[in-house]
């Protein structure tokens, strides 16, 4: 594991967590100057960890791991009670997405790296006249720019939660939502 990468990503749920902890003790979920000033240095301390593990070189598989293992950390202290976020709108919403997206745009960027270090060959062989092509160049560009859109996605998410404040991505919502998607099948399978 690199550790470099490790510390960078220890440093962002930090932050993040302090982000979403301040946010319960000053009960601030409108907008407010304390709320965008979170949101504008959490949104600072996203992009700088994404640029910090853009230049870091010798990345495990590992690190891509721990970064998805950070994602469920968040998440899960995201949803604790004492917090007070389940079913609520509000700016921690945004804070909340950018740290969600940034880890999972992380753990993609490393999967890249980690594709493009090893120079992993996936040779498909259309027929018996044609030369066998390699598509591990084509995975690569594809983890790598599916891992900045998921970055721009979240922090267009953000973006769009500061002025519209409709977005919970609690998992009571989460699971609310899956109950509600067709009624019938729910009480036919469940009971």
């Amino acid at each position: 594991m690199n550790k470099k990468i490790l510390l960078i990503d220890v440093i962002t749920l930090f932050l993040g967590m302090l982000a979403v902890f301040l946010l319960c003790i000053f009960k601030t979920t409108e907008i407010s100057p304390l709320s965008i000033t979170i949101l504008i240095i959490s949104l600072c301390a996203v992009l700088l960890s994404e640029l910090f593990s853009l230049k870091i070189k010798g990345v495990k598989i590992t690190n891509a791991v721990g970064t998805f293992a950070f994602f469920i950390v968040f998440y899960t202290f995201y949803n604790l009670p004492f917090l007070g976020f389940a079913n609520s709108f509000g700016i921690q919403n945004s804070i909340g997405t950018l740290f969600l997206f940034s880890f999972t745009s992380k753990s993609l960027l490393y999967l890249s790296s980690i594709l493009k270090n090893k120079n992993m060959d996936f040779a498909i062989k259309s027929n018996s006249l044609s030369r066998t092509k390699n598509y591990s160049q084509y995975f690569v560009r594809y983890f790598k720019y599916f891992s900045i859109f998921l970055l721009l996605g979240g922090i267009g998410v953000a973006v769009y939660n500061l002025f519209c404040m409709n977005i919970d991505i609690s998992l009571a919502d989460v699971l609310s939502g899956f109950n509600n998607l067709n009624p019938q099948f729910h009480s036919d399978f469940f009971n």
